[in-house]
C-alpha cells in the first residue's frame, strides 16, 4: 500500500508540473507516459540493496543551502533516535556540500549521489521528507509505518513540494518553525530534541592564525549563502551602502571591538571592517569564529542557523522576504519593518530576484536602516 501511495503522490505532482507547461492534452499525455516508463526503469534498478546484514540502511539526501543542511542534520538525529539501533543512516549531498561534512554531519558517512550505495530506504529532505525508494522486505514495522505516514502526508498536501510558501503556511498554522518543519505528525519529537553542532577548535589558535588580536570581536556577513551568491541584488540582501553606514556607526559606538567579515568572496565586501576573512577560512574555522563572537550580524541565512545550533549566543538578524516568526530563534534580535501583510518568500518562483511590491530591490530591506538597527545593538 505504501508503494502505491508513493507512486500516486509522485504521479499527481508530475501532472501538476507538466500541465503548467504542456500546450495540448496530447503533449501532456505523452510526457506522463514517458515519466511512467522512466519511473518503472528507475525503480527496477533500485530494487537490489547493497547490504546483506541485519541493519536497515537509510540514505538521506540533504538538499538546499547551509541552513537547510543544518536542519537536515537535526532531522537525521531525530530519525536515529526514533528508529534506534536497528538503522544506520548515511548522508547524500552534492560535491559542493562535502565541505560541510566535518561540521554538520561529523557522525555520519557522507557520499555524493553518484558514489552512494543502494539503500534499503532512500529519503530526500529539504522542507519535508520525501520517500524516494525502499525495499519492503528489508524494513521493520516501525520503519514501514513511518513511510506510510510520510506518503499519506504528501497525498493530503499535494502542492507543498511545488510551492514552499504553501508548506510554510501549513507549518505556521500548526505552530511549527523552520527547524521542526519536517517532523510530520510530531512523530520524531524534533521540538524537544536537544540538537547542537560541535566546534572543538581552540579559538585562540584560530584568532592567532588570522591576526585577530582580541577575543572582543563581532562577525558580520553580507549575502545569504552560496546558493544565492550568483544572484545580483538578491532580495534578502541588505543594501551595500547600509552596510558601510552601519559599520561606521558601530565603530563610533564601540571603537574597541574588532569587526570581522566572514562568508564568500562573491558576497559584497564591506569597507571599514577590521579584518576581511571571506573565503580565507575553512568551515571549521568559520564555525569557531562564529561560535565565540560577541555578536553576529547579518541578514537571515545559513550562518544564523549555524550560530544558533553552535550555542554561540545572540545574533542581530535582518528579515525581509523571509518570515521572522518562522525562521527566527528566541535568543536572537529578529528585526523586520515590512509593511506587506506577510513575508513573500516563494509566493513567486523568482522572489529572490525581485520584490513583488517594487519590481526590483526589496522594500522591506530598504526600510531596515542602519540607524534603526543600531538601536538594538548592545555589547
Amino acid at each position: 500500500m505504501a508503494e502505491f501511495t508513493q507512486y500516486i503522490n509522485k504521479l499527481q505532482a508530475k501532472i501538476v508540473k507538466y500541465s503548467q507547461k504542456a500546450k495540448t492534452s496530447k503533449r501532456l499525455a505523452l510526457r506522463i507516459i514517458l515519466w511512467n516508463f522512466k519511473y518503472i526503469l528507475k525503480n527496477l534498478a533500485k530494487q537490489k540493496t547493497s547490504y546483506t546484514d541485519k541493519k536497515i540502511h537509510i540514505g538521506v539526501e540533504a538538499l538546499g543551502g547551509m541552513g537547510d543542511l543544518i536542519i537536515a542534520a537535526k532531522y537525521v538525529c531525530a530519525l536515529e533516535k526514533y528508529f534506534g539501533t536497528d538503522v544506520i543512516i548515511d548522508i547524500l549531498c552534492n560535491n559542493k556540500d562535502l565541505c560541510y561534512k566535518n561540521v554538520i554531519f561529523p557522525k555520519n558517512s557522507v557520499y555524493t549521489k553518484e558514489d552512494a550505495p543502494n539503500y534499503d530506504l532512500y529519503i530526500s529532505f529539504i522542507r519535508f521528507p520525501v520517500i524516494e525508494s525502499y525495499i519492503p522486505n528489508r524494513l521493520n514495522k516501525k520503519v514501514s509505518a513511518y513511510i506510510e505516514t510520510v506518503n499519506q502526508f504528501h497525498q493530503k498536501n499535494l502542492f507543498i513540494n511545488k510551492n514552499a510558501f504553501l508548506g510554510l503556511a501549513i507549518s505556521m498554522m500548526r505552530g511549527r518553525t523552520r527547524e521542526n518543519q519536517g517532523d510530520i505528525n510530531n512523530l520524531l519529537g524534533m521540538d524537544k530534541l536537544d540538537f547542537k553542532l560541535e566546534s572543538n577548535l581552540d579559538i585562540y589558535s584560530v584568532l592567532q592564525k588570522f591576526g585577530i588580536n582580541t577575543p572582543n570581536y563581532i562577525t558580520i556577513q553580507t549575502g545569504s549563502g552560496r546558493c544565492w551568491e550568483n544572484i545580483k541584488n538578491e532580495t534578502r540582501q541588505w543594501p551595500e551602502e547600509y552596510y558601510r553606514r552601519f559599520v561606521r556607526l558601530l565603530k563610533d559606538k564601540y571603537p574597541e571591538v574588532q569587526i570581522i567579515q566572514i562568508g564568500s568572496k562573491k558576497q559584497t565586501p564591506i569597507s571599514g571592517v577590521d579584518i576581511d576573512l571571506r573565503d580565507q577560512t575553512d568551515m571549521e574555522e568559520a564555525f569557531s569564529l562564529l561560535k565565540h563572537a560577541k555578536l553576529h550580524i547579518s541578514q537571515e541565512g545559513g550562518m544564523v542557523h549555524a550560530r544558533h545550533f553552535l550555542r554561540g549566543g545572540t545574533s542581530v538578524v535582518l528579515f525581509g522576504p523571509t518570515d521572522e516568526r518562522f525562521y527566527g530563534y528566541p535568543e536572537n534580535i529578529n528585526l523586520s519593518r515590512r509593511i506587506c501583510p506577510f513575508a513573500c518568500e516563494w509566493i513567486e518562483d523568482d522572489w529572490m530576484r525581485k520584490c513583488i511590491k517594487t519590481g526590483c530591490c526589496a522594500d522591506c530591506m530598504q526600510r531596515l536602516t542602519p540607524e534603526f538597527i543600531m538601536e538594538f545593538v548592545k555589547l
